[in-house]
C-alpha cells in the first residue's frame, strides 16, 4: 500500500515558477492524492491503480519517522503462498509495478504488511515494513514488529485455561468493588475519596476494567477472522 500527495502541494517561488512547472510537498489528509494513476485499466479511462478507503483497507492510521498516515491508500497484493510458481508469480508483480513506475514522484511513503505464523511456538509475527519518501528526497526504512501467542487470540488449550482463570479474577475484583460502592453509600462519597486510598482504590479499578475492556474486544474481533486464514493472495490480521 502506498499513500501519495497530489500535485500543487507546495508553494514555489515566483521567480523559480518557469523552471520549475509542478510540485508535490509533504504528506497531509487534505494533501493525500485519490486520483487513479498508473497504466489505463482495460476497457476503462482510469489508472489501473485506485484508491481504496482506510475502512476497505482495515487499516488505521500509522505514524512512522517523518509522519502519521492515514490508512487508505493504493493498495496491490502480492501472491503469498508457499511455492515456487508462487515466488515467479510475487517477482512478475513487483516488475511490473516497477515498469508501471507506482513509485514516483508523489508517493510519501510504502508499506508492506504481511503475517507469520511459527507452529512450533504457536506465535505470530504481525509485520510491517515501511519507506518513507520525504519531500527532500531520499528514503527512510524501518520494520516494525509485534508478536503474539495465537491461543491469545483464538482460545484453545491452554489460552481456555487463562480465560477461566481471568474470569475467576474479574468476578473477584467485581464483588471487591461492589463491597466498596456499598462503603460509599456509608460514609458519604465527600468523606469517602477525601481519603488517599478511596482514590487509589478507584483509580485502580479504572485501569483494571479498561485493560479487560481492550483484552475481550480483541477476542470478539479476532473470533471474527478465520485461523488458520483462508489461502487468498494476501492476508492483513
Amino acid at each position: 500500500r502506498q499513500v501519495r500527495v497530489g500535485e500543487g502541494t507546495c508553494e514555489v517561488a515566483a521567480a523559480m515558477a518557469p523552471l520549475v512547472p509542478s510540485c508535490f510537498g509533504s504528506y497531509s489528509r487534505d494533501a493525500e492524492a485519490t486520483e487513479s494513476f498508473g497504466p489505463v485499466a482495460e476497457g476503462g479511462q482510469e489508472g489501473r491503480y485506485r484508491y481504496s478507503t482506510a475502512e476497505s483497507n482495515g487499516e488505521s492510521s500509522f505514524t512512522a519517522q517523518v509522519g502519521t498516515y492515514y490508512g487508505g491508500g493504493f493498495r496491490t497484493s502480492i501472491p503469498s503462498a508457499p511455492t515456487n510458481e508462487t515466488l515467479r508469480q510475487a517477482l512478475l508483480r513487483v516488475r511490473q509495478l516497477r515498469d508501471a513506475r507506482w513509485i514516483d514522484r508523489q508517493t510519501r511513503a510504502v508499506f508492506v504488511d504481511f503475517a507469520l505464523y511459527n507452529p512450533a511456538a504457536d506465535s505470530l509475527a504481525i509485520v510491517k515494513l515501511s519507506a518513507e519518501f520525504p519531500p527532500s528526497g531520499g528514503v527512510l526504512t524501518r520494520a516494525y514488529l509485534r508478536q503474539l501467542r495465537a491461543q491469545q487470540l483464538w482460545l484453545r488449550g491452554e489460552g481456555t485455561a487463562h480465560i477461566v482463570l481471568e474470569t475467576f479474577l474479574l468476578l473477584f475484583i467485581l464483588g471487591y468493588a461492589a463491597s466498596e460502592v456499598r462503603l460509599i453509600s456509608r460514609m458519604g462519597p465527600s468523606l469517602y475519596f477525601g481519603r488517599f486510598w478511596g482514590v487509589y482504590d478507584w483509580f485502580n479499578f479504572l485501569l483494571f476494567f479498561v485493560s479487560y475492556g481492550f483484552r475481550y474486544h480483541a477476542l470478539a474481533l479476532a473470533g471474527a477472522l478465520p485461523f488458520p486464514p483462508p489461502p487468498p493472495p494476501l492476508f492483513n490480521h
